[in-house]
């Protein structure tokens, strides 16, 4: 009896520890974001599981309902001001009472007004001095990784995402972060498996498809991507990144018409609309009258919106293929002073305006008969451009035909004959649908250089 009894005790004492620690599992919470409505809460991480998909307007309509239900709601404010740009909701968040709020809340709204008044530096900082005490939180590491990739320090981002990953392996937007990392430096292998993971990790959201469906387009691997790309719509119907991608891939294909028609159902999603008013439908409009080799008409659709346009290559090029020469300059030196006045805009941003710029000037300097000094310009984009998505890898591609079409003319045909290969290992078939104006700029460039008393060079064949 007596050795029974002290076992008994620490029986009780190991079950009473054991539902003390069960307790403490299974007592509620305090939510990790403030706010004293429980409806906002809900309304608000909705929204953040909308964002995480990329189903983008979904989010805005929980975020929107999140400061409907509470006005107060800090972080609803953030989110509607850094990814709608909600000037109510950015003024707001300067007379949030930071004391009621927990450490990440506070960082993030120091953060944002930091970087909003030019303090890059300071806003770097504070977040590096918050993680140094919350190493592992996900929302910060986050920031972090996507701050070292607006800065294009890729290596830093690529290791931040892999820490992500590791540290949170539910975490899917590193995993598709890492798969457009590896695309942009054409690893194009591992980008394939990042986004091969993706879809196996999130099959029944859209953007994981969408994502495989612009490596394939940029490959050339045009039946597949609009293979992943239908799948993206199966999960999402008002998928607007899959529409437009599917748009542009009829275009890269030469399906004018298929082209047409996906833009009228880009159009007719009601949720599209917002893109569409921000100029796609007039970069649309002119691509599809470029490719198709209608210069005269796609000049036309130019000038009915060129508000919207003048950071595209395309009208440049339209206004050198049509003759209107000071229409080219005019777009030049608007484009010119847009990236002087962008020096404090992200190094992404901020670099591929430059690119654009180095790309329409070597165009008009192509079509003035210099190809040997157009050659040099088209080199200095192609070094400022990647294969990222957003289609800036179809500028990329766009860019080494121009790149091709001046060296050939310079007369460096060794240079050029790698270049081609170049451009046909990753995609084969993307000259094809640009042919009508390459072969319209170089013949401006050979009668320019016909009329002038240029070297050898000057005077090449026409390309083979």
């Amino acid at each position: 009896m007596n050795k029974v009894f002290p076992l008994l005790i620490l029986l009780l004492v190991v079950v009473s520890a054991a539902m003390g620690g069960l307790y403490l599992l299974s007592r509620p919470q305090p939510p990790p974001w403030t706010s004293d409505s429980r409806q906002a809460l809900e309304a608000f991480e909705q929204g953040l599981e909308a964002l995480k998909k990329r189903y983008l307007s979904e989010a805005h309509e929980h975020f929107e309902r999140a400061v409907e239900l509470d006005p107060d709601f800090a972080m609803a404010h953030l989110f509607l001001a850094r990814h709608w740009r909600q000037r109510a909701s950015a003024e707001r968040l300067r007379a949030v009472d930071a004391s009621r709020l927990t450490p990440r809340e506070a960082l993030f709204i120091r953060y944002y007004l930091a970087h909003a008044d030019g303090e890059h530096d300071e806003a770097e900082a504070m977040l590096a001095r918050y993680l140094e005490s919350h190493p592992d939180d996900p929302f910060a590491l986050s920031v972090a990784c996507d701050a070292s990739w607006l800065r294009l320090d890729w290596d830093e981002a690529e290791r931040c995402y892999q820490h992500l990953l590791e540290r949170h392996p539910n975490w899917v937007e590193a995993q598709n972060r890492l798969g457009y990392l590896a695309m942009a430096r054409g690893r194009f292998d591992e980008a394939e498996e990042r986004f091969q993971s993706y879809v196996y990790i999130a099959p029944d959201q859209a953007n994981p498809h969408d994502s495989l469906g612009e490596l394939y387009m940029l490959l050339g691997r045009y039946d597949e991507a609009e293979e992943a790309f239908r799948e993206a719509l199966a999960r999402r119907s008002d998928f607007c990144p899959s529409l437009q991608h599917l748009m542009e891939l009829m275009i890269f294909a030469g399906e004018i018409d298929r082209a047409r028609q996906a833009l009228a159902d880009l159009e007719a999603e009601e949720a599209c609309r917002d893109v569409l008013k921000g100029g796609l439908r007039c970069h649309a409009e002119v691509l599809l009258s470029y490719a198709a080799g209608d210069f005269e008409g796609g000049w036309q659709r130019v000038e009915s919106c060129s508000e919207r346009l003048y950071r595209s290559v395309l009208p440049h090029r339209l206004a050198l293929l049509t003759g209107r020469r000071e229409d080219a300059f005019e777009l030049e030196e608007r484009l010119r002073a847009g990236v002087a006045q962008e020096a404090d805009l992200p190094p992404r941003e901020h670099q591929w305006h430059q690119a654009a710029l180095f790309h329409v000037e070597a165009s008009r300097l192509l079509a003035d008969g210099r190809p040997a000094a157009a050659a040099e310009l088209f080199a200095r984009a192609d070094e400022l451009s990647t294969y990222w998505g957003d289609s800036q890898w179809a500028f990329k591609l766009y860019n080494r035909l121009g790149w091709l079409t001046a060296l050939e003319l310079a007369g460096r045909a060794q240079e050029a004959k790698a270049l081609r290969r170049k451009i046909a290992a990753i995609n084969p078939r993307f000259a094809s649908v640009f042919h009508a104006g390459q072969e319209t700029l170089a013949e401006l460039a050979r009668q320019a250089m016909a009329r002038s008393d240029g070297d050898s060079a000057e005077s090449a064949p026409r390309p083979q």
